[in-house]
């Protein structure tokens, strides 16, 4: 009979302390348990700072580090482009003004003897240089007044256009005698271009 009378009067005292707001037993503050979190926590601080946060902070630097050398490199290649395109300017500078002393020698050469050859002459700028050219359209005949296909010092021609009747000619050279003219010029500026591209690039 008492046994019984003890387990009911158990039960009513768990009944009374959940009424009264207790926590139940796993979730009830203990000192013991509160003192292996801590340790647990210790412990576990105590390993990240010695394993892991170091490879964090050593692979965080060389990231870093990577980033400002690439910025580097990109500056010193920036440097080195603007160090090229204006090596490149003075050069097509230098070979604007051989070419048009050429043209104006070979215009007045063509002059002697011709009004249309003068006018079709011109200089045209590319990238890496300048070219002299000569309208085939403003001027049919400069070509082979020049020599141009041909091994002689003379062509025939039609005359006037009709191909019955041929007559020869000698050939009346007026771009290459100005070209070699200014060979000397040409060359001196040629290597000058050279020199300044290998200094550029650290070869002398």
């Amino acid at each position: 009979m008492m046994l019984p009378l003890l387990f009911l009067m158990q039960d009513h005292a768990e009944e009374a302390e959940h009424a009264a707001g207790a926590l139940p037993a796993p979730f009830s503050p203990t000192p013991g348990l509160f003192i292996w979190t801590i340790i647990v926590f210790a412990v576990l601080l105590f390993m990240l700072r010695k394993l892991v946060f170091p490879i964090l902070v050593k692979a965080t630097v060389e990231r870093e580090q990577q980033i400002n050398n690439q910025l580097a490199e990109a500056a010193r290649l920036q440097d080195e482009a603007k160090a090229v395109l204006e090596e490149q300017r003075q050069m097509l500078a230098g070979a604007r003004g051989e070419g048009q002393a050429i043209i104006a020698e070979a215009r007045a050469n063509a002059a002697q003897w011709s009004t249309r050859i003068p006018d079709a002459i011109r200089l045209s700028v590319l990238k890496t240089g300048v070219m002299i050219r000569v309208s085939g359209k403003k001027a049919p005949h400069a070509r082979p007044y020049e020599g141009i296909g041909t091994r002689r010092q003379t062509f025939r021609h039609p005359v006037f256009g009709d191909r019955e009747h041929w007559v020869e000619q000698n050939t009346r050279p007026f771009l290459m005698p100005a070209v070699r003219n200014h060979a000397r010029e040409v060359r001196s500026e040629v290597v000058r271009t050279i020199d300044q591209v290998l200094r550029l690039h650290g070869y002398r």
